[in-house]
């Protein structure tokens, strides 16, 4: 995203990166909660991911806006591909995917105390090659964010945006059925009081558009929900 404290009005990047995903039993237990038992699941090849992305990056207005644009081509080796064959669990296949992106990202500090910042990203998918499965990914993401920070408290909200997602559900990746589930906002609060500098007292409302949210197929996030608490800093 955009940086505030980047420097150069108008600064043309090319950029290009690799990175390995391990997808090992246990990572994806830390991906998925839902994944089936290791006897169930095959043994998967790593993820490859090769990134090339050219864009342009800056701030005007005395560094009080910054700015990112940029497309991206990726290409991935041995893609996960997520289904639930049924209710109870996940499976995953790999095969190839390459993905097209564009991002545009803002961040504006007006006064020291008020942060803003908004974002959003396209994305197209190619269909896999060897397997029937849907990407269950979203198309779109987007996000805005205010934030106040006085010497006292500091309150702020987000609303982040995601695209419709489709989902293979069935008793088998040749046979499964789609599931779709349609885009969704889901907006959050948080208050902070500075009680001292080492405990600072919190509470946060979560998914105050009551959106239904479906990070995994067939399991729905909870509605609206509220969480209080102290932090302390040793």
């Amino acid at each position: 995203g955009a940086d505030v404290l980047e420097n150069g009005t108008v600064v043309p990047y090319v950029e290009f990166d690799s990175r390995l995903i391990n997808n090992s039993y246990q990572q994806l237990q830390r991906t998925n909660p839902y994944v089936s038992m290791p006897s169930q699941i095959a043994s998967l090849p790593n993820t490859r991911i090769y990134n090339a992305r050219v864009g342009i990056c800056g701030h005007i207005q005395g560094n009080k806006l910054a700015y990112r644009f940029y497309g991206n081509i990726g290409l991935l080796s041995n893609a996960l591909y997520w289904y639930s064959p049924t209710p109870a669990y996940f499976e995953a296949v790999v095969d190839k995917q390459r993905v097209k992106s564009l991002e545009a990202s803002l961040a504006y500090k007006p006064i020291s105390q008020l942060y803003i910042s908004a974002a959003v990203k396209a994305m197209k998918y190619t269909v896999p090659e060897s397997v029937a499965v849907e990407n269950s990914k979203p198309s779109l993401l987007g996000n805005i964010g205010v934030r106040y920070t006085h010497s006292k408290f500091a309150i702020g909200t987000t609303a982040e945006l995601v695209g419709a997602t489709r989902w293979s559900v069935g008793t088998a990746v040749e046979d499964s059925a789609v599931v779709t589930y349609p885009m969704y906002v889901d907006l959050d609060v948080t208050f902070d009081w500075f009680i001292s500098k080492q405990c600072t007292l919190y509470v946060e409302g979560r998914n105050l558009t009551n959106s239904k949210i479906y990070h995994w197929a067939l399991y729905k996030e909870y509605g609206v929900g509220a969480i209080m608490g102290v932090k302390i800093q040793f």
